[in-house]
Parts: C-alpha cells; sequence; structure tokens
C-alpha cells in the first residue's frame, strides 16, 4: 500500500536535480535531442512548465510513501480542469524499490487522486525504450491514444 504525500520545497529542489538529467537523457537516447545540448533544452522545458514551482496552478507533486513512511519515488501530476482530464507528466520509483508489485499500487493511488482533483481521465507519455513502464501502464488499463514513429536514415 503507498500514499501520496505532497512535496516540500526541500523534496522538489531534489526532484529537479534527479528529473532534468534523467529527461535529457531519456530524450538522448530516444532520438529526439542531442546529447551536447540536452541538459540545457530538458532545464528548460520542465522549468517552463513549473514557473511557480509547488505553487504553479493546477500542477501537484507528490512524494510516493510506502505504509512504513519510507519516501520511495515521486509523482508529478497535470489536472486541466477545463478537460477535467489529468495528464502524468512523470513517475518514479526509486530502484530499490521496483519489482516489488509497488508500481501498480502507485498507479492505484494516483488514479484515486486524479478522481479527487475533479479528472474523469489520466492521460501519461512513455519513452518507446521504456518497456518496464509501458508493460506496468498497460497492467493498470492504460491504452495507446497514438503512436509516434520515426526512421532515422
Amino acid at each position: 500500500m503507498v500514499s501520496l504525500v505532497p512535496m516540500n520545497e526541500a523534496e522538489l529542489q531534489a526532484f529537479l536535480d534527479e528529473l532534468i538529467p534523467h529527461y535529457a537523457a531519456e530524450k538522448v537516447e530516444s532520438g529526439v535531442w542531442r546529447e551536447e545540448e540536452a541538459l540545457a533544452l530538458s532545464r528548460e522545458a520542465i522549468l517552463r512548465m513549473l514557473p511557480e514551482g509547488l505553487a504553479t496552478a493546477d500542477h501537484y507533486l507528490y512524494m510516493i510513501e510506502e505504509a512504513g513512511g519510507a519516501r520511495i519515488g515521486y509523482i508529478w501530476l497535470y489536472v486541466d480542469p477545463g478537460k477535467r482530464e489529468a495528464f502524468l507528466y512523470e513517475i518514479t520509483l526509486y530502484e530499490e524499490w521496483r519489482g516489488r508489485g509497488l508500481g501498480k499500487d502507485t498507479m492505484a493511488a494516483l488514479e484515486e487522486k486524479a478522481k479527487e482533483l475533479g479528472a474523469r481521465a489520466v492521460g501519461l507519455h512513455v519513452f518507446a525504450h521504456n518497456r518496464r513502464a509501458l508493460a506496468l501502464y498497460e497492467k493498470s488499463g492504460y491504452h495507446a491514444t497514438d503512436i509516434t514513429m520515426k526512421k532515422y536514415l
């Protein structure tokens, strides 16, 4: 069993310190960005979406907490109040907590949170090379709504 606990400022900074290089690496691995530009582009993209940090309207940042009280990861959820749809920008379980069934519990907790926040649906993006995440989302009842493909020449 897991719960979602709002991030504090120190947790937000740790989250950004981990997310920015991680997102940059994912974009490089997927072939979208060049390595030499990726870190700057990642920082710019993420900070543009969170201009007010934890106070950014309609963005919700949580730590994932397991039943024993350990903080085991984080979630960034956006809720569009007009469409009443949520979008999961980021979900991460720390490596040492993976493979214990906590991913499914976390997905269930975020869906409940999205409902509490007025959402009727949750969307997300997954990089095609992230097979582990793709499998989790499919097991949790998510399905592809569009697929973008690319071939490098």
